[in-house]
């Protein structure tokens, strides 16, 4: 169906469910005695961290996160135009400092237990809780592509998870001669952030446009269809004659990459770019799997109401790592998904039944920095699956159903991602936004 407003209203207005759920499950214990564990502290983690101190302040919640810094994925492929910006997306984890706030340790985890509902920490503390909830993000299976090694990582940034890497890419791109071609592979699903190579790639077309107007962009794609393709490739035929797609069938799976030989071969072809942006595919991070809650699938099964591990009881796990189908591995995902992990908790450590989730997503894409399109996704849980709602699912109008308010329309897209943006933001961070 094509998303309009009035079913952007109806998404929105099912939001305030997961707060009812919430509410629903403290009042059934309002003392709300016992402990949560959260590894993560991203969009998921994060999230569930201030929704259950919100429900519940007497709650026992602590979180552990990486010590590295953290930067958020949305929004980062806007600071390849803009590389000063990258310090923006930054997150400082400032509001946890505040009083009633979850607690922060900043630590690296080496082991999870999930019999013990535990953390191992790499200085040899060891955190137990009643409930253990697993939010690490995803980890790149470099050893899926021949010849991705260390060298390849640095010739081929990926710049899939946000930050440094952001900047090496930004410089990159601006190192690029006019005339020289630059290459993008994308890779099969599943993968963190579903339409997220293909707004990267309008932006970089967009200033391959205007900077280095001989230059040309192919991406090379791991499959044949993807989120949103027919706007895309609706924005990438009215804007941009640099750009080409190749799908799986065209022959763009990627075969092989060599650093030393600046080398990209796939089914058909060999390439020797000016630059290469090679997103390799992804995988629950190697806690998980080490501690057996991938069952060998290489993704995390869980159930849809609290998202518990289907091989671990009282062991949760959100974003990224849980197989968490038709839902797609988004910023928006992770923090729906964490308000209804949230409620399901409340409800587990009060004795009482769970309550029936409604799970959104939203994904705003740029195809130009002044033009956005969206998809919006609803979900609820129906014999024992998560399964998607029509109401209030869709997509943004064709550029031909909009007619001449097309350019307008997408500029308001535009504006409503970034205003989206700043929205989680400070919901999941208590973090205001990152521009005026």
């Amino acid at each position: 169906m094509t998303l309009h407003r009035r079913d952007a209203l109806k998404v929105l207005g099912a939001a305030g469910l997961a707060t009812a759920l919430g509410r629903r499950a403290l009042a059934a214990s309002p003392s709300s005695s016992g402990s949560v564990l959260i590894l993560g502290a991203g969009f998921a983690g994060a999230s569930l961290a201030w929704a259950l101190k919100r429900w519940a302040p007497s709650l026992a919640v602590t979180v552990v996160a990486s010590p590295a810094r953290y930067w958020t994925c949305p929004f980062s492929n806007t600071a390849l135009l803009e590389p000063d910006t990258t310090d923006a997306l930054e997150v400082r984890y400032g509001a946890f400092q505040a009083p009633g706030a979850p607690t922060l340790i900043r630590a690296k985890v080496v082991a999870v237990e999930p019999e013990h509902r535990a953390l191992v920490l790499e200085d040899g503390r060891r955190l137990s809780a009643d409930k253990l909830v697993l939010a690490p993000g995803v980890e790149f299976a470099s050893d899926a592509i021949e010849g991705y090694d260390a060298d390849a990582e640095h010739r081929f940034p990926h710049a899939w998870e946000a930050g440094p890497s952001t900047l090496t890419l930004a410089q990159r791109l601006r190192a690029v001669p006019d005339g020289g071609l630059v290459v993008m592979t994308i890779p099969p699903n599943p993968y963190r952030c579903p339409p997220g190579p293909y707004e990267r790639a309008s932006l970089i077309a967009w200033w391959l446009q205007r900077h280095r107007p001989r230059s040309k962009l192919l991406l090379l794609d791991g499959k044949d269809q993807f989120t949103k393709d027919s706007l895309f490739k609706a924005a990438w035929a009215a804007r941009y004659g640099n750009l080409e797609w190749q799908g799986l069938s065209d022959g763009a799976g990627l075969r092989r990459v060599s650093a030393r030989e600046n080398l990209i071969e796939t089914d058909f072809d060999r390439f020797t770019p000016a630059l290469a942006n090679v997103i390799p595919p992804q995988r629950a991070p190697a806690l998980l799997r080490q501690a057996g809650l991938d069952g060998g699938q290489g993704w995390c099964p869980v159930e849809p109401t609290g998202f518990e591990s289907s091989l671990a009881r009282d062991v949760h796990i959100l974003g990224d790592a849980a197989i968490a189908n038709p839902m797609p591995k988004s910023a928006f995902a992770a923090n729906s998904q964490g308000k209804a992990c949230a409620a399901a908790l409340l409800a587990d450590l009060a004795g009482e039944p769970r309550p029936a989730p409604v799970l959104l997503n939203t994904c705003y894409s740029l195809v130009a920095p002044d033009a956005g399109i969206a998809i919006v996704g609803s979900y609820a849980v129906q014999a024992g699956k998560l399964v998607t709602l029509s109401e209030g699912s869709g997509l943004s109008p064709s550029r031909g159903a909009l007619g001449t308010q097309g350019d307008a329309v997408r500029a308001a897209e535009a504006a409503h991602a970034r205003g989206w943006y700043a929205s989680i933001r400070a919901d999941a961070f208590r973090e205001g936004p990152p521009w005026p």
